[in-house]
């Protein structure tokens, strides 16, 4: 089980962000195909966001979603270092996003468990070289497990348009 750990690890030492980033938002977005699929019966279809251009869908999923959740992720990690461990912060925090995308679609609360917590502890993992390095990945990564879903919506709206 120490496998990953001491892969992603190993990554960190060398400064493989690039690498580390790909591999882990890969790794996170199987877990959770893997976790859903079977249910995708009770999931449906997601409504369209058809009031969006396909670019208009694209810049949200990609650019802003990231920006802003990971900027939130930043501060609560920040204030909820200051008086619990780092595993009991990324826990927190991953706690209050499961709630929140609870709220909108219960199915993505399984997706965000997993993405928030790889997120948090990759932020954590990274700080110690720079925090602006450390947000740059949690972005990308969070970019590159949206991808999939975000370019298939933009089509379906492109293709409905």
């Amino acid at each position: 089980m120490a496998l990953f750990p001491n892969y992603f690890n190993a990554l960190v030492r060398s400064g493989r962000w690039l690498q580390f980033s790909m591999t882990s938002a890969l790794l996170a977005w199987l877990i959770v195909l893997a976790a859903l699929w079977p249910f995708a019966w009770l999931i449906g279809a997601p409504a369209l966001p058809l009031d969006k251009s396909p670019i208009g869908v694209l810049f949200g999923g990609l650019l802003v979603a990231p920006l802003i959740e990971n900027a939130l992720v930043v501060i609560g990690l920040l204030l909820l270092r200051n008086r619990f461990s780092d595993r009991q912060a990324v826990g927190l925090m991953t706690v209050v996003a499961v709630a929140l995308h609870a709220a909108f679609a219960s199915w993505s609360a399984i997706a965000a468990l997993l993405l928030f917590s790889m997120m948090g502890a990759s932020y954590i993992a990274w700080q110690p070289l720079g925090p602006r390095r450390a947000f740059f990945i949690i972005c990308l990564q969070h970019l590159l497990f949206n991808l999939p879903v975000t370019a298939a919506t933009a089509l379906e709206v492109a293709r409905l348009r």
